[in-house]
């Protein structure tokens, strides 16, 4: 027996929406993190004379708040799903390219976590070396870094 049109698969993974209580926690944590990140850069900035923010290393600090700010971005993004959304009606339910506007945000959310975890770590590790390059001295000579 053949039918004409989608399966039955296809047209429930295509309604699979996700849930209103979700949305708004997923929302409400992303904007609730970038405030912190916000008052973070806020105190970064107002303190930036200071020898403890100045030891700090206050261009790595600048850099771990974007990286933090673009993975809270893109789990912003995670919200999002096809509830109102216009499928194009020439790709058959359940393939990829019936939500284009979907596949734009998914793409932008890998690509935003993978760019913050990015400068996040690599901020952190380039700090870490540094330190490690002032503490492993055996010869007790002043090092500029």
């Amino acid at each position: 027996v053949e039918c004409e049109g989608d399966s039955l698969l296809a047209l429930r993974n295509d309604l699979g929406f996700v849930s209103t209580w979700v949305k708004v926690i997923i929302i409400i944590s992303g904007v609730f993190g970038m405030c912190l990140l916000g008052i973070a850069a806020v105190v970064l900035v107002w303190n930036r004379k200071s020898n403890t923010v100045k030891k700090a290393q206050p261009l790595f600090l600048c850099l771990m708040l974007c990286g933090l700010a673009l993975i809270f971005c893109s789990g912003m993004l995670s919200a999002q799903d096809h509830e109102g959304a216009d499928p194009d009606t020439s790709v058959p339910a359940g393939q990829p390219g019936r939500y284009p506007k979907l596949d734009i945000g998914c793409q932008a959310q890998v690509w935003l976590y993978f760019l913050g975890t990015s400068l996040t770590y690599s901020s952190l590790v380039l700090k870490l070396w540094r330190i490690t390059i002032v503490l492993v001295n055996p010869s007790l000579r002043e090092v500029k870094v």
